[in-house]
């Protein structure tokens, strides 16, 4: 898997304007509710604001978990190409949790808390022993549900810059995705029956 090594430019000084491209109707739940259909188009400009910043801001302490278990598994995984790789991912993570903090903070004014089942699942795979699991969990499972949520947003939002960071974005997670395809396929494979592996290994440690 080859990377492009090229510097990234994004002239980040564009200013970010509450118009309504900005977080599509399409992709809101707020039309459905009668208290939004009766506010002004400003108020509800306002309220699809504040909807795309708790979007982000999930985003954001989505790549911050993300952060923390690559590191894990690279320190877990017994090979070295997993170990070089991993450590590449360590970078891409660092960059995306400051791409989403600077968005929200810089252009947006709003950052929220984690969603308390964002943190449930985020903590069980930071605490979970087992180096596979960590890698089915985040590598597959949230990698792959946050490039179908950047790539449905950035399809559909007329923002230029947000469009452009979800760009570069989306093209680091696909290869977070096939790597956890790929290391996963090749370990399972080699592996006895999960049973057998529990039972050498014990449930709370990385099988074979």
């Amino acid at each position: 898997m080859e990377r492009d090594h090229r510097p990234r430019l994004v002239d980040r000084r564009r200013p970010v304007r509450r118009a309504p491209g900005l977080f599509p109707e399409q992709l809101s739940p707020l039309p459905s509710i009668p208290a939004y259909r009766k506010l002004d188009v400003r108020g509800q400009q306002v309220q699809r604001h504040a909807l795309l910043a708790w979007m982000l801001s999930q985003f954001l302490h989505g790549e911050q978990g993300a952060l923390f278990a690559a590191c894990q598994v690279t320190e877990a995984v017994h090979w070295v190409d997993g170990k070089l790789y991993g450590s590449t991912q360590v970078v891409d993570e660092g960059r995306h949790v400051e791409v989403f903090y600077r968005y929200l903070n810089d252009k947006l004014g709003k950052l929220y808390t984690v969603n308390d089942n964002l943190f449930t699942l985020i903590d069980a795979l930071m605490t979970d022993g087992r180096w596979d699991l960590k890698f089915l969990g985040m590598q597959i499972m949230v990698e792959g549900l946050a490039l179908a949520a950047f790539g449905t947003l950035r399809q559909t939002s007329r923002e230029p810059l947000l469009r452009e960071l979800l760009k570069y974005v989306i093209t680091d997670e696909a290869r977070h995705v096939h790597y956890g395809v790929l290391s996963l396929r090749d370990f399972i494979i080699s592996c006895p029956s999960p049973t057998a592996a529990n039972a050498r290994t014990g449930p709370s440690r990385s099988r074979c």
